[in-house]
């Protein structure tokens, strides 16, 4: 007997086709039909979104319903947490996804709830240290979706480390048997279908059939509804939570297969790769106020307290919740329309602000009595050497780990003079640059190009197609300057054709070090394209290494096990979501990608790319911009299934002046050894110089915390203890310089420990020592100031766009005026079937209507504001309607399939 376990939930899609205050709006509606419910059934049971973000805006808004919402948590009715929110895991760190746990699983407990399963539903993949982050946080079990490369039930998810989780696959969706009360005369019909269907794929394993969808006010009670229906007797039909399914297919798990490492795959549901270069802009300002928060901020912080300032717990908290808000998928994906990301450009923006006044005074309470001269303060473990540009100058520093040392500033004498040649030679590279480019050894071709290539997707999507052709010098290349440690030359380049036109001022600072420092300063203005920096490494090999968070990964060049747009009936009931189809070549990266052979590495390190391509001749390109203006378009050749709202974003087209930084670093060995290791340290955590005047005699150095591996935190805990996060990128046991003590996610001593297992993450106290002894009370001035490298945006929709936009509203209006005449006289199933033309035509017409509202008040914006933080009730009532046609046409798509 088929028994079928239903769960009913939400996916709460915060801001998508909306801004947060809209939705949020919507919640108590939600709440109150859960109370409701759940006094009709004390045993009924609801999931939103494994998340607590959901309940923050709530409470935020309307805190009169905590005591609703724990009385719902403490009688078992409503499930929330582990995490805080559902970021994009592939494109936010590491160190911010351990702070979304601790912090959503705080919250959930605060309110009473105990969270052991991860929900992950709608995730766009999954990186390979997920099992090892969850597990540190005593989740043994997760949900998940898109990414998974095999159509199993059930597997092993198994973590580089070794760490095992177990995994549910939703690959028939989370949303098989939503709304059954509204299409009442066919759900027991909806019930035997998504059953026979699934049955194949599961034999005699439980079957999970969801009850749920995105943003979903209206929840029903399935299995009390069916238990007053004629349901067939061979189904058993059960009301289950994700812990009580796992609990009741637990005994199969010894039998599932195992997957190990990173989901990935869109072959069964999409991981959308386009969206990893859609609004790169957003990328980099993410990546920047990451990185200024727990690279920066924090450990400065623990150092300053260490001569009596105190730390800032909920400020740094506060910080770390407003990075995960803007890291929700839909959000750092770049899918969302163009008012959502206006809101996380002003808040990156604060978040940049805030970190340089901070850290100059953190800087001060540090460096001011120590004696007067130019320092470094280091916040990575690793001991690293290099030049540093900075505004006095270029600093040599070398640091001992995490601590305070003295630097060498040479003067900076601009030349700015054009030059036909320049050739340059350390102990690891030899280069030329001309005005064909430049060119590494004895290359004919240029060891970096930027290339322009037609790119007709979508945010979610990339279709990549011919080369238009390549950003060549305009006029000279010019000696910028030089130093006693080093010297920058510059050229500008550019691409025009009729409709699109690129230009970049490129810098290249060459030092005694392995890497080639690049500064790209992008601009562009059209739409259908896509900029990629090439680089030519001469390393020619089968596979390719990628830095992810907590991990370095090794990746074939493409992935083209994917099926075609037709899989057949059978399968295509089943794969109702969005897939990729073809070949897959754009792929997520972190710190780099590098190409290793024999005797070499060469690397490509980007701050705040995510999007590369390689190539098995050699060649690594990353994604400076993909310039589109529509969120989600059909009958793309690399995806199947609609993947948002139609609408209309030309903000997505990226016009504005982006600062890229890039290095290009020559090496041998491994990515993961040491000496690699503090060159990625190097570049993107290196140290912050200062300058202290008026201070006199005083100390000039101080080593508070070194090992020989990637730290990506270093935070005083709740109990003000001294917490280091370190990392081994390696396969092998890494030794620490000196024996540490051990502290679980939480905080807890799990007691000393002198290495790292291979792919092991782990948590370190740390034994501050006694700063020295200062008396002075110098002038600080940082001479490394943090970025703002986003741009301003010149997107703008025009009149005549705004005019396109009519013209297919009135075609949809035609269209669903016909679409309604044919309804009004169809009955039984032709009627739902005429419904569901119904719906897919009028979700569109209000996709377009809502986009053109939303166009209008971004055509009068000013200060990059088109909407304001409170609810508009034009656009309130808009995004009502089209939610619920959202609900309707997801319900109907699920009847019709049925019924067919």
């Amino acid at each position: 007997m088929p028994v079928a376990h239903v769960i009913n939930h939400t996916h709460w899609d915060r801001e998508w086709f909306l801004t947060h205050e809209y939705t949020t709006a919507w919640i108590p509606k939600l709440i109150d039909s859960l109370a409701r419910l759940s006094q009709e059934n004390a045993d009924y049971e609801f999931l939103i979104d494994g998340q607590t973000l959901v309940i923050e805006d709530l409470l935020r808004t309307q805190p009169d319903y905590r005591t609703t919402v724990e009385e719902l948590i403490s009688n078992g009715n409503l499930s929330i947490g582990p995490v805080y929110s559902q970021p994009d895991w592939r494109m936010v760190s590491g160190e911010l996804q351990m702070r979304n746990l601790g912090i959503g699983i705080g919250d959930a407990e605060s309110l009473g709830g105990r969270p052991r399963v991860a929900w992950l539903v709608d995730t766009f993949g999954h990186i390979s240290q997920a099992p090892q982050i969850l597990a540190q946080f005593g989740i043994d079990a997760a949900y998940v979706w898109r990414g998974v490369p095999q159509m199993s039930p059930l597997f092993n998810w198994e973590g580089p480390d070794g760490t095992t989780l177990t995994a549910v696959d939703l690959f028939g969706g989370y949303r098989n048997l939503y709304g059954i009360t509204k299409t009442a005369d066919i759900a027991v019909h909806r019930l035997v279908a998504e059953v026979q269907k699934l049955t194949p794929s599961y034999g005699d394993l439980p079957i999970p059939l969801f009850d749920g969808y995105d943003l979903d006010t209206e929840p029903e009670d399935p299995v009390r509804y069916y238990e007053s229906q004629d349901v067939p007797r061979e189904i058993s039909v059960v009301a289950s939570s994700p812990e009580a399914y796992v609990d009741a297919i637990l005994p199969h798990f010894g039998d599932a297969p195992t997957i190990r490492g990173e989901l990935l795959s869109g072959k069964f549901g999409s991981t959308f790769p386009g969206s990893l270069s859609a609004r790169t802009y957003l990328k980099v300002l993410h990546h920047d106020s990451e990185n200024a928060l727990h690279r920066r901020l924090e450990p400065l912080a623990v150092m300053a307290s260490a001569f009596g300032r105190p730390y800032q717990h909920s400020t740094y908290e506060s910080a770390a919740r407003e990075l995960l808000q803007n890291g929700v998928h839909d959000c750092l994906c770049g899918v969302s329309i163009d008012q959502v990301h206006e809101r996380m450009e002003r808040s990156y923006r604060r978040h940049l602000r805030f970190a340089n006044q901070h850290q100059e005074e953190l800087a001060a309470a540090i460096l001011s009595g120590f004696a007067d001269g130019f320092y470094a303060i280091s916040s990575a473990a690793m001991p690293m050497s290099g030049v540093l540009r900075t505004s006095e100058g270029a600093a040599r520093f070398s640091t001992n780990g995490v601590g305070v040392s003295t630097v060498d500033v040479a003067e900076i004498q601009r030349t700015d003079e054009p030059v036909d040649v320049v050739s340059f030679e350390n102990d690891h590279y030899t280069v030329r640059v001309t005005s064909d480019g430049l060119f590494l050894g004895g290359q004919n071709e240029p060891a970096m190009r930027i290339l322009v290539r037609q790119d007709t997707g979508d945010t979610y999507s990339s279709e990549p197609g011919a080369v238009l052709g390549e950003l060549v010098v305009a006029g000279s290349i010019r000696q910028v300057d030089t130093t006693e440690f080093d010297q920058t030359i510059g050229f500008e380049s550019t691409f025009a054709n009729e409709e699109i036109e690129v230009t970049a001022s490129v810098l290249a600072r060459f030092d005694d070090g392995p890497m080639i420092d690049f500064t790209i300063d992008l601009d562009s203005t059209g739409t259908g394209f896509r900029v990629d920096a090439e680089f030519h490494t001469l390393v020619s090999a089968p596979t390719v290494h990628a830095s992810m968070p907590f991990d370095v990964v090794q990746r074939s060049h493409e992935d083209r096990d994917l099926f075609g747009h037709d899989v057949g009936d059978a399968m295509a009931a089943i794969l109702m979501g969005q897939r990729e189809t073809g070949h897959v070549t754009e792929f997520p990266f972190h710190d780099f990608v590098a190409m290793s052979g024999s005797d070499r590495t060469v690397a490509v390190l980007a701050k705040g790319i995510r999007s590369y391509q390689s190539t098995v001749a050699g060649t690594i390109s990353v994604t400076l911009r993909r310039s589109t203006e529509w969120l989600a378009r059909t009958n793309l050749q690399l995806r199947s299934g609609d993947a948002g709202p139609m609408m209309y974003v030309p903000g997505a087209r990226s016009e504005r002046k982006v600062r890229h930084r890039i290095g290009l670093a020559t090496c041998s060995g491994d990515v993961t050894d040491r000496w690699f290791g503090a060159i990625n340290e190097q570049f993107h955590n290196p140290p912050l110089i200062a300058q202290v005047t008026g201070s006199g005699d005083g100390p000039n150095r101080w080593d508070v915390f070194s090992a020989p591996l990637p730290l990506t935190g270093l935070f005083l805990d709740d109990n003000n203890q001294a917490t280091a996060r370190l990392f081994n990128p390696s396969s092998h046991s890494v030794s620490l310089f000196e024996q540490g003590s051990r502290r679980s996610a939480r905080g807890v001593d799990l007691g000393p420990t002198h290495e790292l297992r291979g792919k092991e993450i782990a948590a370190m106290a740390v034994a501050m020592p006694e700063p020295p002894a200062t008396d002075g009370d110098g002038i600080l001035t940082v001479l490394t100031p943090i970025e703002d490298r986003g741009g301003r945006s010149r997107s703008l929709p025009t009149a005549e766009q705004l005019a396109g936009l009519d013209q297919r509203i009135l075609v949809l209006e035609e269209a669903l005026a016909a679409a309604l005449s044919q309804l009004a006289t169809a009955s039984g199933n032709e009627h739902h079937l005429l419904t569901h033309r119904q719906c897919v035509v009028e979700r569109e017409l209000l996709e377009l209507l809502l986009s053109r509202e939303l166009n209008e008040r971004l055509l009068h914006s000013t200060d990059e504001v088109s909407i304001g933080d409170d609810p508009d009730p034009v656009i309130a009532g808009l995004g009502s309607q089209l939610n619920d046609l959202r609900v309707k046409r997801r319900i109907y798509d699920y009847v019709a399939q049925a019924l067919s």
